[in-house]
């Protein structure tokens, strides 16, 4: 498993340059079956080494497997750290510095996948406006008729008390899963967070439409 150093006096093809980054910043070893999981460690750095989870959050590591498509950033979110995405250090990848298909293909895929979300979550929406404006008005008819009509012709109370509220627990837990907390606040951070262009040098946030062209307009990265 061949280890590299990331820093600005790294072993990486494609130079490192910002303040924030120390000179040996972090070890990355790629294992030769390209299957098995990458390890990425921080090297003592003095302003961290940070991945981005699944919820589109920066966390700081010690030590820690990740995948080719993990995003990786070196020192602090700003212009004095670089970020990248790990398969961004395979040697096979230094033919043209300002190529960047996996990693547009990578955004291109998420963007996608939030847009579903976004269709999904409009669906939902209107389920819960319905559930919201007549789920209880449908509880108080049933209310009334099982005491009017299903109250008399059964003469054990329990029974009339679960013929009675078991509606109610019904509406009650269809209106809790459509008012709980959606996935959208979630799917929309991770967006926001992988909208960063991949180049090195760069940390402009990437529009839809530079996503869908495969190239930053700031840099002129591109797929």
């Amino acid at each position: 498993m061949p280890t590299i150093a990331i820093g600005t006096q790294g072993d990486q093809w494609f130079p490192i340059n910002q303040s924030g980054v120390s000179r040996k910043h972090a070890f990355l070893s790629i294992p030769d079956n390209h299957n098995d999981l990458w390890i990425l460690e921080d090297n003592h750095s003095t302003n961290g080494t940070f991945i981005r989870n699944e919820n589109g959050q920066m966390i700081r590591i010690s030590r820690v497997e990740i995948q080719p498509m993990t995003f990786i950033q070196l020192g602090p979110n700003d212009v004095r750290g670089c970020s990248f995405y790990a398969s961004k250090c395979l040697a096979s990848r230094q033919q043209n510095p300002k190529k960047h298909k996996k990693e547009f293909d990578y955004i291109r895929q998420e963007l996608k996948r939030f847009k579903s979300l976004r269709q999904k979550e409009k669906k939902i929406k209107k389920r819960r406006r319905l559930v919201n404006r007549y789920s209880w008005t449908i509880v108080a008819a049933i209310m009334v008729i099982s005491d009017v009509w299903i109250g008399q012709s059964i003469s054990l109370q329990w029974v009339r008390y679960i013929v009675r509220y078991i509606p109610v627990i019904a509406i009650a837990v269809v209106s809790w899963i459509y008012n709980k907390q959606s996935k959208m606040s979630l799917g929309k951070q991770r967006m926001d967070a992988t909208r960063r262009c991949p180049n090195p040098k760069c940390i402009h946030d990437l529009s839809d439409q530079e996503i869908i062209n495969g190239q930053c307009n700031k840099c002129g990265a591109q797929i």
